[in-house]
């Protein structure tokens, strides 16, 4: 059957005399599309030959938008969380209508980023994480940041959670955007650099860890010296945490849950500090 927007065609069955009945009446949706801005919310209804559609159901598809509240007599609530276009599928007696959404962004000075650190220095092959923070006077907008290189060569990076590797020595930079507003963005400058004349490359391992709060686990550090590191160059590493009212972090590593987030500790050679690879650490209330 034909999906229209807003409106699912009426269907017919055949009776036993031969005739036609209609079955349970055209679903109808309103409104039967809408452009909304970030932070909006919109309210959809469903109905049958003008009656309530009890039973419809409601899916969403798509990156701007999410159904935080369905009704139980053929209502739901979307909001409207980020700039892009998505879907909301409505289904009730057999048929489906498709409601197109269109998300634009808000007014100027809504939404606000954040980053840290502001600048990276590193080791070709080395890895470390930014920490974006979205804000935004708009209850319902989305607090996503969306992540992208200028060079994928030089510097890539995962456009949801900021991971960035380093690839190839030179310079770019990744410009951080708010997902509920494009235009809002912070720009931080990456430099990879081949190493120093005492350190060839630092590993840490695990690369992220998940803690209850009050828990420990302990962050393991490889620092591996280039051939012309002097004799005697330790091999000993400094780590410190970027916010250690969720994550506190000893002189040996050992990293200690302290309030329930997400925090970034930050791993560096002694012999090369300027060189920084990074661990995402992950701290939950624990299991009632």
């Amino acid at each position: 059957m034909p999906r229209l927007s807003g409106v699912a065609a009426f269907a017919l069955t055949a009776c036993a005399d031969g005739t036609g009945t209609g079955d349970a009446g055209r679903l109808v949706v309103t409104p039967p599309e809408a452009t909304c801005v970030s932070g909006d919310r919109v309210a959809l209804a469903a109905s049958l030959d003008g009656a309530r559609a009890d039973a419809a159901e409601f899916t969403v598809a798509g990156e701007g938008i999410w159904l935080p509240a369905v009704g139980r007599r053929g209502t739901a609530t979307v909001t409207c969380e980020g700039v892009g276009r998505g879907v909301v599928s409505v289904s009730a007696a057999g048929q489906t209508a498709l409601v197109p959404f269109v998300v634009r962004p808000p007014a100027p000075g809504l939404v606000h980023v954040a980053v840290a650190p502001a600048a990276l220095v590193l080791l070709n092959g080395t890895r470390a994480t930014l920490d974006a923070v979205v804000t935004s006077s708009l209850p319902d907008a989305s607090t996503a940041p969306r992540f992208e290189s200028s060079d994928t060569v030089i510097a890539a990076v995962d456009s949801l959670f900021g991971v960035v590797r380093a690839r190839g020595p030179c310079s770019a930079t990744i410009t951080v955007r708010a997902h509920a507003d494009p235009a809002a963005r912070a720009v931080v400058p990456v430099t990879v650099t081949r190493g120093s004349i005492a350190v060839g490359g630092i590993a840490a391992n695990p690369a992220a860890i998940d803690l209850v709060v009050g828990d420990s686990a302990r962050i393991t550090v490889d620092v591996f010296l280039a051939s012309t590191a002097p004799p005697g160059t330790t091999r000993a590493a400094t780590f410190t945490s970027r916010d250690p009212s969720v994550v506190r972090v000893s002189s040996a590593g050992v990293v200690r849950g302290v309030y329930p987030g997400r925090a970034i500790v930050e791993v560096s050679p002694v012999a090369a500090p300027a060189l920084v690879t990074t661990v995402s650490v992950t701290v939950r209330d624990p299991a009632p």
